[in-house]
């Protein structure tokens, strides 16, 4: 009978070892001596437009840009499922904000991958800075679908020699 409770609460310490591990969803603070762009490898040193998701695994992903978060999300369809938690800067002070909590402006902002959209936390706020740089209130949904990743130009390499060419 002993063998047998030592084998049933063994089984279930195995069993509770599998299952899904606490995830930390708080957003994490961004390090803009270190922390790169997940997306375009950049540092991040604006945090006035700074994104970062969570996924299942507890990994956080950086972005410089709330533009390169969305294409990075656009780029890896898979990742959204898997995402815990979403985060964006609010415009004005900086502090994290759930994207479902964020009002979004869209418009003629010099953001760091040029994307142009900020997020803040007050819905008053957001509409008047629409209306100062003439752009788009939009949620977040509304938001993913507007933004259209900018595609990569191919720059040629000017140091490699070409068939039959001298140098």
């Amino acid at each position: 009978m002993l063998k047998k409770m030592i084998l049933f609460f063994g089984l279930c310490l195995v069993l509770a070892g599998c299952s899904e591990k606490e995830v930390d969803v708080a957003a994490h603070p961004i390090d803009p001596s270190l922390d790169i762009c997940h997306a375009c490898k950049m540092s991040i040193v604006d945090l006035h437009f700074a994104g970062q998701f969570i996924d299942s695994q507890g990994q956080v992903f950086n972005f410089d840009d709330i533009g390169c978060m969305i294409s990075y999300l656009k780029k890896n369809s898979d990742t959204e499922k898997n995402l815990k938690a979403v985060y964006v800067t609010d415009y004005q002070t900086q502090e994290w904000l759930k994207v479902d909590k964020a009002y979004f402006v869209k418009g003629r902002l010099d953001t760091p991958m040029s994307s142009g959209i900020a997020a803040l936390s007050k819905k008053a706020e957001a509409q008047q800075l629409a209306d100062r740089i003439d752009g788009k209130l939009l949620s977040w949904e509304e938001v993913k679908a507007a933004h259209q990743p900018k595609p990569k130009t191919h720059q040629p390499d000017t140091d490699r020699q070409t068939e039959g060419e001298e140098r």
